[in-house]
């Protein structure tokens, strides 16, 4: 059943003044800008920078050591035989 107009029965059309229904493009950039991160606080900064820190130089130390420490078992294989 359609009233005049064209339009069916069951929906009834939007008043004239109301604001256009937004689109599927504007609902899901407002989704993703509700999932954008907050800014970290400056403690939370400084402790990643810190941990960060550590890591590397603990790589770099256990390179190092790696390093001597297998030249020097190479060298002591060598001389012995």
């Amino acid at each position: 059943m359609t009233i005049a107009g064209g339009v069916p029965a069951t929906e009834e059309a939007p008043p004239p003044d109301a604001p256009p229904a937004p689109r599927r493009r504007d609902r899901l950039a407002e989704a993703l800008g509700r999932l954008q991160p907050r800014r970290l606080g400056l403690r939370t900064r400084i402790l990643l920078m810190f941990s960060l820190g550590a890591v590397l130089l603990s790589g770099f130390l256990a390179a190092a050591a790696y390093s001597f420490t297998r030249s020097s078992v190479v060298n002591q294989r060598d001389k012995a035989g």
